[in-house]
């Protein structure tokens, strides 16, 4: 499913910050085929799947981090989400 926000679509690849939609888009799109089909539930927050979990845990970090500047969005999404 596409993720959409106040502009529509969001691709990880232009993204400006790491949010959930570019998170989620960024993990669909680079994560080995086998694991797209299977997906075990969410544990930790109210979300389709661990998937869910592992961005809320990235974006907690993220948002709590003291890094100022912060990094840009590609190195967390290559670094902070798998």
């Amino acid at each position: 499913a596409l993720c959409q926000d106040a502009a529509g679509h969001v691709d990880w690849r232009s993204a400006q910050d790491l949010t959930w939609c570019s998170s989620r888009h960024f993990l669909l799109n680079n994560m080995p085929e086998f694991d797209l089909y299977f997906l075990p539930p969410a544990a930790t927050v109210e979300g389709e799947s661990m998937l869910d979990d592992n961005i809320a845990f990235a974006l907690m970090a993220w948002h709590a981090s003291g890094l100022e500047p912060k990094p840009p969005p590609q190195v967390a999404f290559a670094y902070l989400l798998p």
